[in-house]
């Protein structure tokens, strides 16, 4: 037990130790203790009583062959790395009026098109989360060409790869030294920081340079399931039934005639032979021992690890097909569950892992203009896409209330401007204009003020603007007269001098 407690140690502490034994400083220090690595080992999650070596569940805390045994992280794993497929890393810089401009013809995005001989960039993306979700760590390493640019970027497995930190570069606040790949036959190579992208899930507390382990959280609950599937295993090969008791009157039976009575019914109903009939003579009778399928509610047994595994994975049970997912399970339901599986899982995954593509990859070995930066595509993610009905809904609101012009709206769904200038802004009525006292201005109707005409009561600046105007009226009324007298002078002129000349003309012609 202790190789196997030192093996799970080294592993998710990031295998310090190993690496010491692998390539070791100049001044290496002695090997710890069982009970000093146990004091390290800040909240145990097993112990020599529980796990003996021959739990499948322990496989999965070390990474190894097993960790795929049990069928519920499986489907939950699955359903990440699919998921994470959907939105497609892209390269973009920042234009000079705020809004980002894709650029596909870059050696970044060559990159990311072919980055490996054999795998696709679906199937590195699919191993990212797969990885990351298992031991909250994913690496990639650059192969670069003679010239040291980066050409192909090659997945190592998490559980034959970690980051060391020497005594001198630790006593430096150097945080990484270089990165060890044990490809577990021998052979050990020390790969530089700057070579190596390195994706984690979150931060591990007690060590910054890894990420954290979903799976090393579900030790149990993934023994537990695999339990209940061992005891329904053993069940269905033993007659479906517990064990099972034979009793017989016969006093003179002795160890050696027992012990075949077993191995007589074990051969005769069991195994193969499951559901036979069979006879027992000499009064002898048989009593189950235990609890049959019907007394012990499997199907508890398996939900609540089943739950706790989909919670803590931050998938939905009802996306991966669990039972305790599946009671609830209608189509309105569904589709909440894969835009919450979206919005609370795999769009934070995209946030944290474009960070790491720009910090790890792009700045150092491709573009260092700060402008210049990539983000996942969600574009074309269904799951993310607005529901066509709330969509029409949510802009002939807006029309209504005058939020948004028709062109705008019929713009939001994908539609033509109308014709004519029909679907765009009314210009805003004209202010009120107000004439002198006695006559009806503009906005008035059969002599009533604007007020009573719209129905509106007036407002505090009206009113001012009506109090300039009748202040304004004295001195309007003296400008009006000493414009007017001129002319009426003149006419008033023009008809005196008429009625002289017809007085003139009655006189002569009277003789006088």
């Amino acid at each position: 037990m202790a190789s196997v407690f030192t093996a799970a140690w080294d592993y998710l502490r990031g295998a310090d130790l190993k690496v010491a034994a692998a390539a070791p400083p100049p001044a290496p220090p002695p090997a710890p203790t069982l009970e000093q690595k146990q004091q390290v080992f800040w909240n145990p999650i097993w112990t020599t009583d529980t796990y003996d070596g021959s739990d499948p569940a322990l496989g999965m805390a070390l990474g190894g062959p097993l960790v795929d045994l049990n069928s519920a992280v499986f489907a939950c794993l699955k359903v990440l790395a699919y998921s994470y497929q959907e939105a497609p890393l892209r390269q973009y810089v920042v234009q000079a009026d705020g809004t980002d401009e894709y650029q596909d013809d870059t050696p970044f995005m060559a990159l990311l098109a072919d980055p490996h001989p054999s795998l696709s960039s679906a199937e590195i993306a699919y191993w990212l989360q797969w990885a990351k979700h298992l031991s909250g760590n994913a690496y990639l390493r650059k192969i670069r060409s003679r010239g040291g640019d980066v050409v192909q970027l090659w997945p190592y497995a998490s559980r034959n790869m970690w980051p060391y930190t020497t005594p001198e570069d630790r006593a430096r606040g150097v945080f990484i030294s270089y990165y060890v790949w044990d490809d577990g036959f021998g052979h050990v190579e020390q790969l530089p920081v700057e070579d190596v992208v390195h994706f984690r899930l979150g931060v591990d507390e007690y060590d910054h340079r890894l990420g954290l382990s979903p799976i090393r959280r579900l030790i149990r609950e993934c023994s537990s399931d695999d339990q209940a599937t061992l005891f329904t295993d053993a069940l269905l090969r033993n007659t479906a039934v517990g064990s099972l008791v034979v009793t017989t009157p016969d006093r003179t039976l002795t160890a050696e005639q027992a012990q075949q009575l077993k191995d007589n019914l074990a051969a005769r109903f069991g195994g193969g032979n499951r559901g036979a009939v069979g006879v027992l003579n000499n009064g002898a009778s048989v009593t189950q021992l235990g609890f049959s399928p019907e007394q012990l509610d499997l199907k508890a047994a398996h939900q609540t690890p089943e739950a706790r595994i989909a919670a803590v994975m931050g998938v939905s049970p009802m996306l991966v097909g669990l039972q305790v997912g599946l009671e609830h399970s209608i189509y309105n339901n569904y589709k909440q569950a894969q835009e919450q599986l979206f919005e609370q899982t795999i769009v934070p995954t995209w946030r944290a892992d474009q960070r790491t593509w720009e910090k790890q990859l792009l700045r150092a070995d491709f573009e260092p203009n700060p402008k210049v930066h990539v983000r996942y595509d969600t574009t074309e993610v269904r799951a993310l896409q607005e529901d066509v009905t709330a969509v029409y809904q949510r802009v002939s609101l807006a029309v209504e209330k005058g939020w948004m012009t028709k062109d705008e709206a019929r713009a939001e769904v994908g539609m033509d401007p109308l014709p004519d200038g029909l679907g765009e802004a009314k210009a805003p009525p004209p202010p009120p204009q107000f004439g002198p006292p006695g006559q009806p201005g503009q906005d008035q109707q059969q002599g009533q003020p604007q007020e009573a005409s719209t129905g509106a009561l007036p407002t505090a600046k009206a009113l001012e603007q009506k109090a300039l105007a009748l202040a304004a009226m004295p001195a309007l009324l003296d400008t009006l007269q000493d414009l007017a007298r001129p002319a009426l002078q003149g006419d008033l002129d023009v008809y005196l001098a008429g009625q002289r000349e017809r007085v003139q003309a009655a006189l002569a012609a009277q003789g006088g």
